[in-house]
């Protein structure tokens, strides 16, 4: 029985000098970013998944006379203003509809601003700007954007050019719209 004894008490203190090596080793490598925490609650975590954000689309067109006249600020004004655009903080115009979308009017001259301007004022053109996302709706803002836009260039007999200076009017409408869609729709 002593030899069974000692048997178990070698097997014991063995066993103990490993799991003491084994402890010093695991306190001496581990790393403290990998270091294992544990809820105290029963509940899993909640992940939030991120949310797919949709492309912003932005597009502009040029507004110019067809004869390189300027715009007087006061009739361009109120032509702006029956639409429904509003002189922001910034001093340029803008519009927004029910898709959040935003129509901006700003000066083609720098910095693209209405400020400093009276009634007697000259101005050389416009950029007409559309902000919006690129989902559903995309193509109902284009089909609005440009008919607005040559809608006020024909009040101000002036032209519309795209950011590639194309000329924009009532026939090619369908070609941009459709070009547009095929890029970012």
């Amino acid at each position: 029985m002593i030899e069974e004894v000692r048997i178990y008490l070698i097997i014991f203190i063995s066993l103990s000098i490993l799991v003491a090596s084994l402890n010093f080793f695991i306190k001496k490598y581990r790393q403290p970013h990998k270091k294992i925490t544990r809820h105290k609650t029963k509940e899993a975590p909640i992940i939030d998944k991120p949310k797919k954000e949709l492309k912003q689309f932005q597009c502009y067109l040029l507004v110019k006379s067809e004869d390189n006249n300027y715009f007087k600020y006061s009739e361009l004004t109120k032509i702006i203003i029956s639409y429904g655009f509003k002189l922001n903080d910034d001093a340029v115009f803008d519009l927004k509809n029910e898709n959040n979308s935003k129509i901006i009017i700003s000066n083609n001259i720098n910095p693209g601003t209405f400020d400093n301007y009276n009634d007697e004022s000259e101005i050389k053109g416009l950029y007409v700007f559309l902000l919006t996302k690129a989902d559903k709706s995309l193509e109902l803002d284009l089909q609005t954007y440009f008919n607005m836009t040559l809608s006020i260039a024909s009040k101000l007999n002036a032209q519309v050019k795209t950011a590639n200076n194309i000329l924009v009017n009532i026939d090619s409408i369908e070609t941009h719209l459709k070009e547009y869609i095929a890029t970012y729709g």
